[in-house]
């Protein structure tokens, strides 16, 4: 019976009760009342009807003034010849206004909406393929993509809903499409050992995406076609391997939190279907409960940003992320931890985008938000050679993150690189998500090959981060290791090896100390068979402002300040340096402090002090 993937009618008629139930529409902790969440979902699906066409590939050599795609019957795009994964954002808009339409008429009934969703998943149907034959390239096309994730669970969760709307004819064309188009090319995939859908070791989050979509898909197809329930046994087995070998047993994901989120979140949704459909349950797993202390720990004082190691973020830290996990950790599991991140980030404020279904589904104002002031301040996710500590969980404490592990996926050449946050502001920070070394379609003209060299140079080589130089060479694409770490009642140290990391040494090895409530002391200990020059290196924002006097560093920003003093080596120059690339996003500038005279042993030891203004 329909629905039974995330709902079924007895909820639906809860959540339509829920409009007029005080308890969910009084003032909270999550900053936003149910009717509101319900308004927005309405305006959402009212924006929706309203858009008739998209533009797409702007910027290409086939279409530099883009092309007009219909958003009421879609067609599949056309072949292009630029190398990027145009489909994946546009599969995700059309995931997006399907789910959203579809969750809109079951709740409010306004036959606009199910028209929409219907001519849209009807026109999907038709596509000779959900995949881009054009990417990476049109010679050796992926059989299937994150597009084909976006298209194939997006139309699973709209054929689920509106499944009594569709006439017999229209489901058998959808089940078809979904089979055809979707389950069969990710299954085949999926068998074929060495790709990356085989294991997730080679690309965590689209092996996560693409095998949840196949789930749900399957899921929504159960009683519909007799080879359903095993293709659910096949998933459930690949989700399994997902949280035992790319979820460490700390609860680290080892493409950071952005891509971490992105591969947690779909698995989520199928695990959850899985239960609600089966009775099978994997919601137990460790691995949920880890995530949510990765959530925890490196989401900066004040809730605004967190920590941006590998590709995540920007300049200014990561945007919050975990929406779902949270949501259904707080509403469902009562955990009041989640509720406090909800909370502590405002994510309930913002539009959820293909997720609000879950957004109203999991909206739970009654559960008590505790801050996690009685977990350890510190914590070693081991898996990813990640360690976060901080003076407390309020608005005005600090942050230091250290990284020191295996170069995968979305990785960088960063090993022993560290980034301070004080009273919500990154001091010293990380640049986020990398410049891949590649035109992409939304570059100005003013972006030529050299820039897009040096901004790759600038976002993923060790220049970008708060690593060492040797001789003005930075690392090789090889991991770290974090050999030490403790942590007592007022701080911690962590010692990070990144000596195979770099060619020219023999050792690299950091050590950095954190004494609570501001206080950070970093040496490092660095050995090559012959004189070398070595460079520390201190980067911040474009905001920050930086000034030098002696030995003594000052990073300031709206809010907060650095101290910063150089106690070895004893003979040093400072200087304070631009990015080469001005008038782009990524602009802002570093310090880097050098032994005078070349030696085949360096030292650095430096004294940092945080404090708010």
């Amino acid at each position: 019976m329909h629905p039974h993937l995330f709902l079924d009618k007895d909820d639906i008629s809860q959540l339509r009760r829920r409009l007029q139930d005080e308890d969910f529409n009084r003032p909270n902790v999550l900053g936003v009342t149910y009717s509101q969440i319900w308004k927005e979902i309405m305006e959402v699906a009212d924006s929706t009807l309203r858009r008739k066409s998209m533009k797409i590939y702007e910027g290409t050599y086939n279409y530099p003034e883009g092309y007009l795609m219909s958003l009421v019957e879609p067609e599949q795009p056309p072949r292009h010849s630029f190398r990027h994964p145009f489909w994946t954002g546009i599969c995700g808009s059309l995931s997006r206004d399907m789910t959203n339409l579809a969750l809109a008429y079951v709740l409010a009934g306004e036959r606009a909406y199910l028209e929409r969703c219907r001519s849209m998943v009807l026109s999907i149907c038709e596509w000779e393929v959900w995949s881009d034959p054009d990417y990476p390239t049109p010679e050796r096309p992926f059989p299937c993509c994150l597009d084909t994730w976006s298209l194939l669970s997006g139309i699973a969760t709209a054929f689920d809903l509106l499944y009594d709307e569709f006439t017999g004819e229209e489901r058998e064309k959808i089940k078809n499409a979904m089979i055809e188009k979707g389950i069969i090319p990710i299954r085949d995939y999926a068998l074929k050992k060495g790709t990356w859908l085989y294991s997730p070791e080679r690309w965590p989050n689209g092996y996560a995406m693409l095998h949840a979509g196949f789930g749900i898909g399957a899921l929504s197809l159960l009683g519909e076609c007799r080879e359903a329930e095993e293709w659910v046994e096949f998933e459930k087995e690949k989700t399994l391997q997902f949280l035992d070998r790319e979820v460490g047993p700390d609860g680290g994901l080892i493409e950071g939190l952005g891509y971490g989120n992105a591969a947690i979140a779909p698995l989520l949704k199928f695990m959850v279907a899985l239960e609600r459909t089966t009775g099978d349950s994997m919601l137990d797993h460790p691995a949920i409960r880890n995530v949510m202390l990765l959530a925890l720990y490196t989401l900066a004082p004040g809730g605004k940003t967190a920590v941006n190691f590998c590709d995540a973020g920007g300049p200014e830290g990561c945007k919050p992320t975990f929406s779902l996990l949270m949501a259904y950790l707080a509403a469902v599991k009562g955990n009041k931890y989640a509720q406090w991140y909800l909370a502590e980030t405002g994510l309930y404020k913002e539009d959820w985008g293909r997720d609000n279904l879950f957004k109203i589904l999991w909206f739970n104002p009654s559960v008590e938000a505790r801050i996690p002031s009685d977990l350890p301040r510190y914590r070693h996710f081991r898996y990813t050679g990640w360690v976060v500590m901080r003076s407390g969980w309020g608005p005005s404490d600090t942050l230091v993150a250290f990284k020191s592990g295996p170069y995968r996926g979305h990785g960088h050449t960063d090993q022993n690189s560290f980034i301070i946050n004080c009273s919500g502001e990154w001091l010293l920070n990380d640049k986020g998500y990398q410049r891949y070394e590649r035109p992409y379609p939304s570059d100005t003209p003013d972006i030529d090959e050299e820039k897009i060299r040096l901004m790759h140079v600038f976002s993923h080589d060790t220049i970008g981060h708060n690593c060492v130089l040797v001789d003005g060479r930075g690392q090789e694409r090889v991991g770290g290791k974090i050999v030490e770490f403790n942590g007592w009642n007022f701080g911690a140290t962590v010692v990070g090896d990144a000596s195979e990391a770099y060619p020219n040494l023999t050792k690299a090895l950091r050590r950095l100390i954190f004494m609570e409530p501001n206080t950070i002391i970093v040496r490092d200990i660095l050995e090559s068979d012959r004189p070398r020059t070595f460079s520390f290196l201190m980067h911040t924002t474009k905001e920050g402002k930086v000034k030098t006097h002696g030995r003594e560093i000052t990073i300031e920003a709206q809010k907060s300040r650095l101290r910063a003093y150089v106690i070895k080596p004893e003979e040093v120059t400072i200087e304070v340096k631009t990015y080469p690339y001005p008038r782009t996003r990524e602009e802002g500038h570093y310090v880097e402090i050098r032994n005078k005279e070349k030696s085949p042993r360096g030292e650095f030891l430096i004294a940092l002090q945080t404090s708010s203004r």
